[in-house]
């Protein structure tokens, strides 16, 4: 049977605990705030919302999943245990939705509590049981989604970059290879800009850019190893994250001062509420 998007299982980062969820009596609960700052004023009603007409951050969500185990005895002692050190031990790591469609959705989760333990005489070899989560992220595609290289041979350069998922993402990672002199890219969509005073004098000479790490490191050997180089990062006035990418086409521009011999590329996940 074909059934809508659930919460399918749980992996640590290194992939070395994997616990897959049964379905049985399964009831699965997804649940987020919205914090939106506002401040009060003297004297009038209601308040004033602090962030205009943007939407409110969204706050940690809660992940619950409701099961029931069903087996020997001998063999649902073993199972609970196993699944208590899986989900302690796995920490913070992967939870996994599966779409009617087949395709899989992750997001950065950890347990809050143990797992839940109930029997009843009622019950018989069955143990009903609730597991929860913190989720710390946006659902997103587990498989890399990369664009470029584009060559960049003029000062001014336009380009295209699509996204897919319906949230924008925030932690795209862009690299800059070649010989380049003051680059700027931006977005004329959303108007995020990224700048450096770094420059580039060959073709191993690398920027990157990590918007979801905050990190803008360079290397001088092709990659190969990578040293800080935030300090020559300039952004634009109230600009927090380093950039943004919407969903759909976005319509991405590169400028520098002079011509450059250079190309551009990078890679993200896609991105779901």
């Amino acid at each position: 049977m074909t059934i809508h998007r659930y919460l399918e299982k749980f992996e640590s980062f290194d992939g070395s605990i994997t616990v897959t969820f049964t379905l049985i009596s399964y009831e699965y609960n997804s649940a987020q705030s919205i914090r939106v700052p506002y401040k009060t004023i003297g004297g009038a009603n209601y308040g004033y919302p602090m962030r205009g007409n943007q939407p409110g951050l969204l706050d940690v969500a809660v992940e619950t999943a409701r099961l029931v185990y069903v087996d020997t005895a001998a063999t649902l002692d073993t199972e609970f245990d196993a699944l208590k050190k899986a989900m302690y031990e796995g920490a913070l790591g992967w939870l996994y939705t599966l779409g009617s469609d087949g395709t899989r959705r992750r997001a950065r989760a950890q347990i809050t509590a143990m797992p839940e333990y109930n029997i009843s005489w009622e019950g018989g070899l069955s143990i009903p049981s609730t597991l929860s989560w913190q989720r710390f992220s946006d659902w997103q595609d587990p498989s890399l989604t990369s664009w470029g290289p584009i060559a960049l041979v003029a000062a001014s350069v336009a380009f295209n970059v699509v996204a897919g998922g319906d949230a924008p993402i925030w932690d795209a990672v862009f690299i800059l290879k070649g010989t380049f002199t003051d680059p700027q890219f931006f977005s004329s969509d959303n108007g995020f800009t990224f700048g450096s005073t770094r420059d580039g004098s060959n073709a191993n000479h690398w920027l990157r850019v990590d918007a979801g790490r905050n990190r803008v490191e360079f290397s001088t050997d092709a990659g190969v190893s990578w040293i800080p180089d935030f300090s020559n990062y300039v952004r634009l006035p109230g600009q927090i994250q380093l950039m943004k990418l919407n969903t759909g086409t976005n319509h991405l521009h590169y400028a520098q001062s002079g011509a450059p011999s250079a190309t551009i590329e990078g890679s993200f996940y896609n991105h779901w509420y």
